[in-house]
C-alpha cells in the first residue's frame, strides 16, 4: 500500500486566449469567434469568483453565529439572540442538545472553505440537495410540537436562504457548476490515484450518513404515532426525551448528517484541502469530549459519546493512513538492502537489513509499549511528589488494561522480528482459489492492519475503563465487580469492531501468513530433522518457533471465546437475541489468568529457538533435541492448565490462583497430576536444559553489560557478544522470577494429596503478616516475564543492525548497559518491596506504573 499522489485540489482559472488566424478565408468570422471566446472565458471566471465569495460568507456564517451560540459561555442561557422559550432555557439537557447541534454548525461551516477556495464544484453540488432535508426536517418537528418556531426559522433563514441564492446565481451562470460534476454520492467520478486517506473519508461518510438518518426515525415516528399525553416523554438512547429535548435532538443528529453528507464528495474527488478541513472537525469533536469528561463527568445523554467515539476512531484513522502513507513513500515496502558479511564465521547474520514492514511494526509496538506506561501513571496512582491520578475509572482495572496493552506490544514485537522477515516477495497471485493475492500484497495487508487494530482496541479498551463501562467480552470485569456488560450503544458497536479485527481478522491473517505463506509445520520439522550444521537448522527451527506461537495465540484466543466470552453482538438487543453464550463455561477470573500464562508460554517458544542459535555444528543434535523439548513444553503446559480449569481445579504450583479465587488444590487428583506434571516439564525440565545448552556460547562478563574488551571488538564480535548477553539476562530473568515465585508464593508442591505432608511451604516473608502476597507477587512475576521477553526480542533485532551503523559502539554499549541495569533495578526492588510487606506502593517512585497490588 504504497502513497497515492493527491488530485489538485484547485482548477485552473485562465483566460481564454485567442489563436490567430492564419486563414485568410475565415476573415470576419474568425474574429467573431475570438469574441465569443473570451466573453465565455469572462462569465466563467465571473461565475467562479461569485462561487468562492458566496461560498466563504455561507462558512464564515455558520462559523461565526455557530461558534459564538455554541461556544460563549452563557450566550444561550439568556434566550438571546434567537429568542428560546423559557422551557427550553430551564433545561440543561435541551440546551446541551443545542449546543451539540450548533457545534454540528460549526463544523459545516469548516467544509465550506476547501470548498470555495479550491473550487470543489462536486462539494457544491451536494450542499444543494441536503439543505431541503434540514428544512424537511425541521418543518416536521415544528409541526410536532417538538421544536420552538426560533430554531424553526433559523434553519429557514440560514440553510434554506442559503440555498435559494445559490440557485439564483447557478441559473444566472450555469459555469458555475458544470455539468460533469453535477452527481451526487457514488455516482461523483472517483478521483485517478486516490490516497488511502480519501477512501476512510468516502467510508466515512456513508457509514455515518446512514446512521445518523436511522437514530432520527424512531423518536419521529414515536412523536407521531404515541398518543398527545405521551407523545413527547419516552426514552431514547439512553435519555429521557420529551418536548423540546426531543427536537433538539433531532435536530443535533440531523445537523451532523449534515456534515457527513459532504465526506462522500470531499474523498471522491481526493481533496487534500477537504481532508484537512475533516481533519479539523474530527478534532473538534475528540476535544469536546475529553472536555465534558474530564470536567463534566456526570452528563447523562449518550449523544456526546458517540460524537466522541467515531469523531476518535476516524481522526485515529485518518492519521494512521497519513504515517502509512509517508513512511512507505519514503521506505518501500520491499526495499531489502543487501549485506556483505566481514567474516564467513558470522554468516549466521542475515545478510539483509530489517524490512520496511518490520520497522513499521516495531516502530508501533514501542510507541504502544510506552503509552500504555504514560497511561498507566495517569489512571491508576499518579507519579509520586508530581501529580495524582486524574483520569476516571478503576484502578484495579487499569492494571488489567495496562497488561493487556504490553502483552500486545510483546506479541507485535515477536511478529516484526520472526514473521516479517521470512515472507516471500513473490508478486504473482497465488496458485489457490481461496487466496487470490500475491503473498507480497498479504504482506502488505498485514502489515497495515497489524498496528492499526492493535491501536484501536488498546485504545478503546481504554475508554471502556473510563466510561466506568464494560463489554460481553471481557466478562471477568462483570465477575470481579470492575465493571458493566455493556456500556453505551455508539461504544459497545466499535468495541465490537475492534475485537472482531484483533481477535479474529489479525490471528486469521497470522495463520495464513505463518502456517502457508513460509511453509507448513511439516516442512519445516522435516528440514529441522534432516540439518546437519546449525545454519541448516536455524531456518527450519526459526519457522517452528514462530508457527507454533502463532496456532498457541490462536489456540488460547478461541479457547477464551467458548469459556468465558462466546460470541456476543454489537449491541445489547442483538447479543440477547442472537448472541451464542459460551458453550464451555468456566470462571472467567481463572480464565483470563490461564489465557495470560498461554500468551507468556507462546511468546517464549521463538525466542528459546533463537537462544541456540550460536552452538557449534557439533551440538546440531542437542540443538533438534531442545528446540522440541521447548515446544512440547509449551504445548502440554497450555492444554493441562486449561484443562484442569475446566475441572474445576486451578493448576499445580499457581498458588495465587487459590488463593484469590478460593480454590481447593487437590480437588481432582488426575488434572491436577498431569497439570504438576506439565508445569515441572516447562520450567524445571525445558528452560533449565535450554539454559544448560546455551550455557557454552557464555562468559560471566558477558552478564554484564560492558567490559575492557568491547571497545576492542569488530563490529561482528560485539553484535554477537551483545546479542549472547541479552539472551542471557532473559533467560536468566525468566528463571530467577519463576524461582521467586516458587519461595514467596506456592512453595514446592508434590502431585498428589497424599504426598502433600511432604510440601514445602514458601520461605520468603509474607506480604502481609496474616496472608499470602497475592496478587502482589502475582504481578511482579508477569513484570519480570514481559521484562525478560523484551531482553530476548532485543537480542533477535540486533541480528538485523546494518554494520554502517556500528561504528557507534560506545552508544550501543551505554545504551544496552542502561537498559539491562534499570530492569534488573527495577525487577528486584520490586520483589524486595514485595517481601518486606511494603503495602503503600504508590510511594515507589516508577512502582506505582504496575496499579493496585493488594
Amino acid at each position: 500500500m504504497g502513497a497515492c499522489s493527491s488530485a489538485p485540489d484547485q482548477k485552473p482559472l485562465t483566460q481564454g486566449t485567442t489563436p490567430k488566424s492564419d486563414d485568410p478565408e475565415l476573415g470576419n468570422d474568425g474574429v467573431a469567434m475570438k469574441e465569443e471566446e473570451l466573453a465565455v472565458s469572462s462569465d466563467e471566471l465571473l461565475a467562479h469568483v461569485i462561487s468562492k465569495v458566496l461560498f466563504v460568507i455561507i462558512g464564515l456564517g455558520y462559523l461565526l453565529v455557530a461558534g459564538m451560540s455554541a461556544f460563549v459561555p452563557g450566550f444561550l442561557s439568556t434566550g438571546f439572540p434567537m429568542y428560546l422559550p423559557a422551557d427550553l432555557v430551564g433545561d440543561p439537557v435541551s440546551l446541551d442538545y443545542l449546543r451539540i447541534a450548533l457545534t454540528a454548525v460549526f463544523l459545516i461551516g469548516v467544509s465550506y472553505f476547501p470548498m470555495a477556495l479550491n473550487n470543489r464544484q462536486e462539494l457544491m453540488f451536494a450542499s444543494l440537495f441536503n439543505k431541503p432535508f434540514l428544512f424537511i426536517q425541521a418543518l416536521v418537528a415544528m409541526s410536532t410540537g417538538v421544536m420552538s418556531m426560533s430554531i424553526f426559522l433559523l434553519v429557514v433563514v440560514g440553510d434554506v436562504g442559503s440555498m435559494l441564492l445559490t440557485l439564483v446565481l447557478w441559473w444566472r451562470f450555469p459555469s458555475m457548476i458544470e455539468p460533469p460534476h453535477r452527481r451526487l454520492l457514488m455516482f461523483i467520478p472517483s478521483a485517478p490515484n486516490r490516497s488511502i486517506r480519501s477512501y476512510i473519508i468516502e467510508v466515512e461518510g456513508y457509514i455515518m450518513l446512514v446512521c445518523c438518518l436511522l437514530l432520527t426515525i424512531p423518536p419521529l415516528a414515536k412523536a407521531f404515532g404515541a398518543a398527545e399525553a405521551e407523545r413527547l416523554h419516552f426514552t431514547y438512547a439512553g435519555v429521557e426525551l420529551y418536548g423540546h429535548r426531543l427536537g433538539m435532538f433531532i435536530t443535533a443528529v440531523f445537523w451532523f448528517a449534515n456534515m457527513y453528507w459532504f465526506y462522500i464528495p470531499g474523498g471522491r474527488t481526493n481533496s487534500s484541502g477537504f481532508m484537512a478541513a475533516a481533519r479539523q472537525q474530527r478534532i473538534v469533536m475528540v476535544l469536546g469530549f475529553l472536555i465534558i469528561r474530564l470536567f463534566d463527568d456526570d452528563i447523562e445523554h449518550n449523544l456526546v459519546n458517540a460524537i466522541g467515539v467515531f469523531g476518535g476512531l476516524f481522526l485515529g484513522l485518518d492519521l494512521y493512513c497519513t504515517m502509512f502513507e509517508a513512511f512507505f513513500t519514503r521506505n518501500p515496502m520491499n526495499d531489502d538492502i543487501e549485506r556483505t558479511p566481514v567474516d564467513d564465521s558470522y554468516t549466521l547474520f542475515h545478510q539483509a537489513e530489517l524490512p520496511n514492514s518490520s520497522r513499521w511494526v516495531v516502530w508501533h509496538s514501542g510507541w504502544i509499549f510506552m503509552v500504555s506506561n504514560i497511561w498507566m501513571f495517569f489512571s491508576s496512582t499518579g507519579f509520586p511528589y508530581l501529580f495524582p491520578k486524574f483520569l476516571p475509572g478503576k484502578v484495579e482495572l487499569s492494571y488489567k488494561v495496562h497488561l493487556q496493552d504490553l502483552l500486545l506490544s510483546t506479541m507485535m514485537g515477536l511478529i516484526a522480528a520472526f514473521l516479517l522477515p521470512l515472507l516471500p516477495k513473490d508478486t504473482k497471485p497465488i496458485d489457490n482459489k481461496y487466496f487470490p493475492v500475491s503473498p507480497q500484497q498479504m504482506h502488505k495487508i498485514f502489515t497495515f492492519i497489524l498496528p492499526l487494530t492493535t491501536w484501536w482496541f488498546t485504545a478503546e479498551t481504554k475508554l471502556l475503563m473510563h466510561l466506568r463501562g464494560g463489554t460481553p467480552f471481557h466478562m471477568s470485569w462483570v465477575d470481579m465487580e470492575l465493571g458493566t456488560r455493556f456500556t453505551e450503544l455508539s461504544v459497545d458497536i466499535t468495541f465490537f469492531f475492534a475485537t472482531f479485527f484483533m481477535t479474529v481478522v489479525t490471528p486469521a491473517l497470522l495463520v495464513i501468513l505463518g502456517l502457508y505463506l513460509i511453509g507448513s509445520p511439516i516442512s519445516a520439522f522435516r528440514g529441522l530433522n534432516e540439518a546437519t550444521t546449525i545454519r541448516e537448522a536455524l531456518l527450519p527451527a526459526r519457522k517452528l518457533g514462530l508457527q507454533h506461537m502463532t496456532l498457541l495465540v490462536a489456540f488460547t484466543g478461541g479457547w477464551m471465546i467458548l469459556v468465558s466470552s462466546g460470541l456476543p453482538m454489537p449491541t445489547k438487543f442483538l447479543t440477547e437475541t442472537v448472541g451464542i453464550p459460551p458453550l464451555l463455561p468456566v470462571d472467567t477470573r481463572l480464565a483470563v489468568q490461564v489465557h495470560r500464562y498461554d500468551l507468556l508460554a507462546a511468546f517464549t517458544v521463538p525466542n528459546a529457538v533463537w537462544m541456540l542459535t550460536d552452538l557449534p555444528d557439533s551440538k546440531v543434535g542437542q540443538f533438534r533435541a531442545v528446540t522440541k523439548l521447548c515446544l512440547g513444553a509449551a504445548w502440554a503446559y497450555s492444554f493441562f492448565i486449561k484443562l484442569a480449569t475446566h475441572f474445576g481445579q486451578a493448576p499445580a504450583f499457581h498458588q495465587a490462583w487459590t488463593d484469590m479465587y478460593g480454590y481447593e488444590q487437590y480437588k481432582e487428583p488426575v488434572t491436577y497430576f498431569f497439570s504438576w506434571l506439565a508445569f515441572v516439564a516447562l520450567n524445571f525440565v525445558a528452560f533449565p536444559i535450554l539454559l544448560w545448552s546455551s550455557s557454552s556460547t557464555w562468559t560471566v562478563s558477558k552478564l554484564f553489560a560492558y567490559n575492557g574488551r568491547y571497545a576492542s571488538m569488530t563490529t561482528p564480535e560485539m553484535l554477537l557478544w551483545t546479542r549472547s548477553m541479552l539472551q542471557q539476562h532473559a533467560l536468566l530473568m525468566w528463571l530467577t522470577s519463576g524461582l521467586w515465585m516458587l519461595m514467596t508464593s506456592s512453595g514446592f508442591v508434590w502431585p498428589f494429596k497424599a504426598m502433600a505432608g511432604g510440601n514445602i511451604p514458601p520461605i520468603l516473608p509474607a506480604f502481609a503478616p496474616d496472608a499470602p502476597p497475592n496478587p502482589a507477587a502475582l504481578r511482579v512475576h508477569f513484570q519480570d516475564t514481559i521484562l525478560g521477553t523484551l531482553f530476548a526480542n532485543l537480542a533477535v533485532f540486533l541480528q538485523y543492525v546494518p554494520l554502517r551503523l556500528t561504528g557507534q559502539r560506545r552508544e550501543m554499549s551505554v545504551l544496552s548497559g542502561q537498559v539491562v541495569l534499570w530492569v534488573w533495578v527495577l525487577s528486584i526492588w520490586a520483589k524486595v518491596m514485595c517481601n518486606a510487606g511494603e503495602d503503600d506502593m504508590r510511594s515507589w517512585v516508577g512502582i506505582g506504573a504496575f496499579g493496585e497490588w493488594r
